[in-house]
């Protein structure tokens, strides 16, 4: 799909996108990665466990070739914790 020069890429193995998504994380996050939630580990943890979970999938944005952004979801539980 493409909208105004961004195309979006459905991924459904956060291993074929690990590094993309770790990359745009800590570039959207540069200015607080110093905090311990926002760190580049602690974002790491979260990933692999949200997207162990059933349903898992993100859309990745791209620029030409270059990707600018990303959203991730996952099927929830009746058992799961949030908020």
């Amino acid at each position: 799909m493409t909208d105004n020069n961004i195309e979006w890429r459905r991924v459904i193995s956060v291993e074929t996108m690990w590094d993309t998504l770790i990359e745009i994380h800590a570039a959207v996050r540069a200015d607080v990665l110093h905090l311990p939630h926002y760190s580049v580990e602690r974002y790491g943890e979260r990933l692999a466990r949200h997207a162990s979970e059933p349903g898992w999938e993100a859309v990745i944005a791209y620029e030409g070739s270059q990707p600018v952004g990303y959203v991730y979801a996952n099927t929830l539980q009746a058992d799961d914790r949030w908020w």
